[in-house]
């Protein structure tokens, strides 16, 4: 059985869309990594890239995003959260080599589940397998996965996998700058037709926590309330939909 969640691709889950800031590098090694013109692929038959950051820094839309790019450059893909999938049996996961682009997102949630972790090692060697006997690069599978940690850093507990996952190239995502957060904030509230004064925009980056993912529920909680309420974003309004 697999089960890959269906990804529902929108603008504000592309490369485009996304806010690199310090992480410009990473999006220009995905885009290669993907179309497997990366150096050293040629010679190497274990494309594995890991993205990891302690808080929310755009892990998962940079795994939306090379699901969309594979998308539109013809290759399959297949998407999977654990947050959502780890409660399923982790047979879920099987033959899933046999798509261009796999993308693993929040592989820190089974870090005590030794089933799991077990069938993420038995894939990624079906993936090198598989890769072995492929004589062009751009045709292999290739595996992007998401953590908060560096593997060895993660905790899980199945060394052969921590030591799997090493072999890839490994990513640490930087957060956001001031300004770069208010361009971020600008981007979602203008995705959901709300308009911000700059002292809006400026509360909110000032009192919202850095983590993207909490940024994106709160933008979320606005909007509804705005349209329930009709009223427009103020400071007084979103002091009193926060609780500030």
């Amino acid at each position: 059985m697999q089960l890959a969640l269906p990804v529902w691709f929108s603008e504000d889950q592309s490369f485009d869309s996304f806010i690199a800031d310090d992480n410009s590098l990473v999006v220009e090694f995905l885009t290669s990594f993907i179309n497997g013109d990366q150096e050293g692929l040629s010679t190497n038959s274990i494309p594995f890239c890991l993205l990891h950051s302690l808080q929310s820094a755009g892990k998962s839309h940079l795994l939306y995003a090379s699901c969309q790019y594979a998308s539109e450059n013809n290759s399959s893909h297949a998407y999977f959260d654990l947050k959502m999938l780890h409660q399923f049996p982790a047979s879920v996961i099987l033959e899933a080599q046999q798509k261009d682009l796999i993308c693993i997102d929040n592989i820190h949630v089974v870090k005590d589940d030794l089933t799991w972790q077990i069938a993420i090692f038995d894939l990624l060697n079906k993936v090198i397998e598989k890769n072995q006997s492929i004589a062009n690069p751009e045709h292999y599978c290739k595996v992007i996965i998401s953590a908060t940690h560096s593997p060895a850093s993660i905790g899980l507990s199945l060394p052969d996998l921590v030591s799997r996952l090493s072999w890839g190239t490994v990513f640490k995502l930087a957060p956001l700058n001031d300004d770069k957060n208010k361009l971020f904030m600008r981007q979602k509230l203008a995705g959901k037709g709300l308009e911000a004064s700059d002292e809006v925009v400026n509360f909110l980056v000032t009192r919202l926590s850095r983590n993207m993912a909490k940024q994106i529920e709160i933008i979320n909680l606005l909007d509804r309330k705005s349209l329930e309420s009709k009223r427009k974003l103020t400071v007084p309004f979103v002091k009193q939909v926060l609780n500030i």
